[in-house]
C-alpha cells in the first residue's frame, strides 16, 4: 500500500512541475500577448481618428 501512495505522489510531484515550469510561464507569456494586441489596437484607433494636420507637425 505504501508503495502506491510513493508512486501517486511521484506523479503529482511530475503534474506540479509540467505546471510550474512549462504551462504557466506559457500563460503568462499569452496573457501579456493578448494586452498588447489590445494596446496596439487602441493605438491604431486614436491615430485614425486623430486630427491629421496635427500628425504633420512642421
Amino acid at each position: 500500500m505504501s508503495g502506491i501512495s510513493i508512486l501517486r505522489l511521484k506523479q503529482v510531484n511530475e503534474a506540479t512541475k509540467l505546471i510550474v515550469d512549462d504551462r504557466y510561464p506559457k500563460t503568462l507569456l499569452v496573457n501579456d500577448t493578448i494586452k498588447r494586441t489590445i494596446d496596439n489596437g487602441r493605438l491604431l484607433r486614436s491615430v485614425l481618428l486623430s486630427d491629421k494636420n496635427s500628425l504633420y507637425c512642421h
